[in-house]
């Protein structure tokens, strides 16, 4: 299940996900890793430009309960229940940086967020058949944030694990600061 919004606060596009031991009620921790509610966004980051993963954030807050993602996890027992956020501020990495997501932006989205799931390898029931690519690239995403977060930050570096075109996206208005 996944609720798509518009957010103005932050740059790009993320996920807010919802992992049992990152919960507030301490009957929700699990006895294992449930890296699960993770891989969609290591995907998307991979796959999609507009897209970080270090943005995203999987905890489940008590002020949090009413949200259609947390209602969706905790009431209906759905696991890989999100909320998309997608910036109305613009980008700051990759190939839109500097710009807003226009329409044909916010479409490519959606197609990439399809092509995500696909690689999810959902099965009838519901149950996710992980990959252990997916694993993997779950972890080099992990490694990634926690490398950004001791290193400065560089004018030319990305957060993005997609390679960057050169060429300015059609639909695609600058950022203007006043």
């Amino acid at each position: 299940m996944c609720d798509f919004h518009g957010h103005s606060r932050h740059f790009n596009a993320f996920l807010y996900g919802c992992s049992p031991s990152r919960s507030w009620l301490l009957h929700d921790k699990p006895e294992e890793d449930d890296n699960i509610c993770e891989v969609l966004a290591a995907i998307l980051h991979q796959v999609s430009p507009a897209f970080t993963y270090k943005s995203c954030c999987f905890d489940v807050e008590r002020s949090k309960e009413s949200t259609a993602r947390v209602t969706a996890w905790r009431q209906f027992g759905i696991p890989l229940s999100y909320t998309y956020e997608c910036s109305t501020a613009g980008c700051d990495q990759g190939i839109y940086a500097g710009y807003h997501l226009g329409v044909a932006q916010l479409e490519e989205m959606g197609m990439q967020f399809c092509e995500a799931l696909s690689r999810l390898e959902l099965s009838v029931d519901g149950d996710v058949q992980m990959d252990p690519s997916c694993i993997e690239l779950l972890d080099v995403c992990r490694r990634h944030v926690r490398e950004k977060k001791r290193a400065p930050c560089s004018s030319g570096s990305t957060d993005s694990l997609v390679e960057e075109e050169d060429e300015e996206e059609e639909g695609a208005a600058p950022i203007v600061k006043p």
